[in-house]
């Protein structure tokens, strides 16, 4: 997949397996998962992607989170346009006038 995550949170590997993140810093702390940690021995947990490439939730989450960027990516161009910020004045001045 075109869009996949250079590794994986904590949080991303509770949604594809299911279970809680506290599961997953147990897993990664034990050595069940092939992960790694941040800032030495006291920042976040960084787990290997391949591990769960094959997994279905795998391919949702990604899914998910590429479709969550585009969408991103629309409302700061959107953000940007002239129709919209005349929109938000609009809204602005209604609520004002209230």
């Amino acid at each position: 997949m075109g869009n996949d995550p250079e590794h994986l949170t904590t949080h991303d590997v509770a949604t594809i397996l299911n279970i809680t993140p506290q599961m997953v810093r147990r897993y990664c702390a034990e050595g069940t998962l092939n992960a790694w940690r941040t800032l030495g021995d006291r920042g976040e947990w960084r787990i290997d992607v391949e591990q769960f490439e094959k997994n279905p939730n795998y391919i949702q989450m990604v899914k998910r989170r590429t479709k969550n960027l585009m969408m991103a990516n629309i409302v700061e161009e959107l953000s940007t346009s002239k129709e919209y910020q005349e929109a938000m004045d609009q809204i602005e001045q209604e609520r004002d006038s209230e």
